[in-house]
């Protein structure tokens, strides 16, 4: 067996344990692969393979994310940028995220009355800290504002 033929199945292998552990991106693969020291032709080659094979799938990948993101209880627009970072493409975000469905609504509130409880808020300062946390958490300031309502001091 020629030395090329021999790092391709270890890169395989690789990355087959890579992915019995979780799905992977084709970015995030290339760079796990890139640190065990695989040359490029070896990765890409071991990649279009996977993809061919269907183990290797940037869909299954994103819905993935998406599950496991919400289910820590972040917004669509933390997941959407947790998509970018791993190469996923624009238009695949889109469609696997849908910002703009009611769905995201209700996981708000029900993250506002899981770390709040039912109380409104009391004061505008205490209105601003729940605001701010489920921003930082990826919620729109749009979707935050309807369901915390505007703050009203009368």
């Amino acid at each position: 067996m020629k030395q090329e033929e021999t790092g391709e199945v270890a890169a395989r292998a690789a990355a087959m344990r890579l992915l019995s552990r979780r799905e992977h991106s084709r970015l995030e693969l290339r760079v796990k692969l890139r640190r065990r020291r695989y040359a490029e032709e070896i990765i890409e080659s071991v990649i279009d393979q996977l993809i061919i094979d269907n183990l290797l799938s940037e869909e299954r990948f994103a819905r993935a994310l998406v599950v496991t993101r919400t289910e820590r209880g972040y917004g669509p627009i933390r997941i959407a940028h947790d998509l970018r970072e791993s190469g996923v493409g624009a238009e695949l975000i889109d469609l696997v995220v849908d910002a703009d469905s009611e769905t995201w609504r209700v996981r708000l509130c029900d993250i506002l009355l899981k770390k709040f409880g039912a109380e409104p808020p009391n004061d505008y300062k205490e209105w601003a800290r729940r605001a701010n946390y489920l921003q930082r958490r990826g919620f729109s300031t749009s979707m935050v504002r309807s369901v915390l309502k505007v703050y009203d001091s009368d």
